[in-house]
């Protein structure tokens, strides 16, 4: 007999192997506490088992997040329930700004991940330049720099789940399909024009992923961890790309004229303007 968690997923057509992973390692969580199909229990009574399990607004919303589909799989009640995931929200964003605060007053300064990024130029450590250079000057996210290298000639078909840098005379243009909030930007598309960037994209081997080297992508799991270790080490400790576009962003919080920075960081990452001035207290000037 199909259980339910497992006729809930069938109905889902779009999830990755790691999500459906996470649902099911989540659902069981619940199952294991309630002893019967989420579908079979209160709203109030799912709530409180939510609260039982871990104190993490972060671990709680995604705990609800895999009640609320297993309900709408069946067609029922969720008032209770999305009127605490806004309660939730609320509480993660009050303590977002708290520690987006706290944080900024100890990460490295922007001066410092300039000159470490230099160094990597200097040292000629290409595939981590490129990474840090992308990743910190352009804020992308980890799942952006997941690059097929390729050429204009040897594109066929850009409109794929892929992300493809294709090397120019004198340009470098990303071609972003796949990444966190691509169903609402669509198809993101950026000029690089370094002349050292540029450089060394030349060097890299043509029709393979950046990351790994080969025509094979790197593995879903892997490629959070092995962006975060090529970024700046902190006191023993990588920095991430939430880190860095903290830093850039302070950066250009001091600078006049800021809003035309933050349109192209908005455009860049796929994120809506209004959401970067808000998380990360920017004052436009």
């Amino acid at each position: 007999m199909t259980s339910e968690i497992d006729f809930v997923l069938s109905s889902k057509t779009n999830l990755t192997e790691q999500t459906i992973k996470t649902y099911k390692n989540n659902y069981n969580k619940i199952r294991a506490i309630i002893e019967k199909n989420i579908s079979e229990c209160s709203e109030k009574d799912l709530i409180d088992v939510i609260k039982d399990i871990s104190p993490s607004v972060n671990s709680r919303l995604t705990l609800l997040n895999v009640i609320i589909v297993v309900r709408k799989t069946f067609n029922i009640g969720i008032d209770k329930l999305d009127k605490y995931r806004d309660e939730l929200f609320l509480e993660k964003e009050k303590h977002t700004k708290t520690n987006l605060k706290e944080k900024n007053n100890t990460l490295p300064s922007f001066e410092t991940i300039k000159e470490y990024i230099k160094t990597l130029g200097i040292n000629k450590d290409i595939k981590r330049y490129i990474v840090n250079y992308l990743t910190f000057y352009y804020c992308l996210r980890t799942k952006d720099v997941n690059l097929f290298i390729t050429t204009r000639k040897d594109t066929k078909d850009i409109n794929v789940s892929k992300n493809f840098l294709i090397v120019k005379k004198t340009e470098v243009e990303l071609i972003i399909n796949e990444y966190k909030t691509q169903k609402t930007y669509q198809q993101k598309r950026i000029v690089v024009k370094g002349k050292l960037f540029l450089e060394f994209c030349k060097f890299l081997p043509i029709n393979t992923y950046l990351l790994t080297g080969s025509d094979i992508p790197i593995s879903e799991t892997s490629l959070n961890n092995t962006i975060t270790r090529m970024l700046y080490k902190d006191d023993e400790k990588h920095l991430t790309e939430a880190d860095y576009i903290k830093i850039y962003l302070k950066e250009i919080n001091n600078k006049p004229n800021n809003l035309i920075e933050i349109k192209k960081i908005s455009k860049n990452r796929g994120t809506s303007v209004e959401t970067l001035i808000e998380y990360y207290n920017i004052n436009i000037k």
